[in-house]
């Protein structure tokens, strides 16, 4: 078993301005990412863990290295926990109706089962969580009897989690926010080439203060 820390980054100024960030489009935190990044870094630090993973992209990684320095560990950029691809929507001209087109897809995929509705030139939901069940295999292939953490974001998290979290779970953790610099903590094991997740708690943020 792994116990996993997934600690979703800090606001960036892609969050801030609603912006669609997948690849190209890769911003830094906001001076609000930074204190919500050291908050969660500060109460990191009170545990003991095996490796420090991340998204590649900036939000992550800049949230990351709040923790790498808090807990001394070397950052590990992972591609597999890369936020949502969202491919044409990825642009400095996305068209009027691309919020509610990516609500719509995403709402599919959580609610409605929707695995097969894709982003135009982005990934479907089976993209997604393939993607993202392979980083975190490799993960507990590394620290089986471990503790680790990722810095994420919190669509590959709630629709990969879904997927693998143990029958008998309160349904209601999904229907719950992750708030911006908020740590969830799973329990994860790989048996015959599946992965199982217990949630210990969903987007803890009694460390997020104002």
């Amino acid at each position: 078993m792994t116990r996993i820390c997934w600690v979703r980054h800090g606001e960036s100024q892609a969050d801030l301005d609603g912006t669609f960030s997948h690849r190209r489009i890769d911003l830094s935190l906001t001076g609000a990412g930074i204190i919500q990044s050291r908050q969660a870094a500060s109460v990191l630090q009170q545990e003991k863990f095996n490796a420090l993973y991340s998204s590649p992209l900036k939000r992550a990684l800049e949230t990351a290295d709040f923790i790498s320095k808090k807990t001394n560990l070397p950052i590990i950029p992972l591609e597999s926990f890369r936020d949502v691809n969202i491919g044409e929507l990825e642009t400095d001209s996305p068209p009027i109706n691309g919020r509610s087109l990516f609500d719509g897809i995403i709402r599919s995929w959580l609610i409605e089962e929707g695995k097969q509705i894709r982003f135009p030139g982005g990934e479907d939901r089976y993209m997604l969580t393939g993607r993202v069940k392979d980083g975190l295999f490799h993960v507990v292939g590394r620290h089986p009897d471990g503790c680790v953490v990722i810095v994420g974001h919190v669509l590959p998290l709630t629709v990969t989690l879904k997927e693998i979290i143990r029958a008998g779970a309160d349904p209601r953790w999904i229907e719950m926010p992750m708030p911006y610099g908020s740590i969830t903590v799973m329990n994860v094991v790989a048996e015959m080439g599946r992965l199982s997740a217990d949630l210990v708690s969903w987007a803890k943020q009694e460390h997020l203060k104002a």
